[in-house]
């Protein structure tokens, strides 16, 4: 990285230390930052795809380099099961956006409790009244 840019003082390895330690994955929610980084990738001409790459790359790192680590939020974690039948009764209400069901049914019949608002930050009522 101090080949490519060494103003910036990028050292990698203490980057993943920082933002991943003990091996926990990081999740950023969607910012400005972030998206005015990706949102340019798309229309880049061919000529000059592979140095704006790198230069975006550079920018994502100093980004990555400035995020609080009291920002951090432990996300739950959960079995594969659970991860399923979550994925599940997604597909259900997406499949079935006018039928009536309550939580309990959806529980019932998935067997799935409290995982759907833990994964999609939402309850399943609410979730169905924002995408009906």
């Amino acid at each position: 990285m101090d080949a490519l840019f060494p103003q910036a003082n990028i050292n990698l390895f203490s980057l993943r230390d920082y933002l991943c330690a003990d091996g926990k994955s990081l999740m950023i929610r969607a910012c400005s930052e972030v998206d005015h980084i990706f949102s340019e990738l798309y229309n880049v001409d061919e000529r000059i795809r592979i140095p704006y790459y790198t230069i975006k790359i550079i920018e994502l790192f100093l980004f990555l380099g400035l995020v609080e680590r009291k920002k951090f939020e432990n996300l739950p974690s959960f079995s594969r099961s659970v991860v399923s039948a979550t994925k599940s009764v997604y597909a259900y209400l997406i499949e079935n956006p006018i039928k009536r069901v309550t939580i309990a049914e959806l529980s019932f019949r998935f067997n799935v409790t409290a995982a759907f608002k833990s994964v999609y930050k939402q309850t399943p009522f609410v979730f169905r009244g924002r995408n009906s």
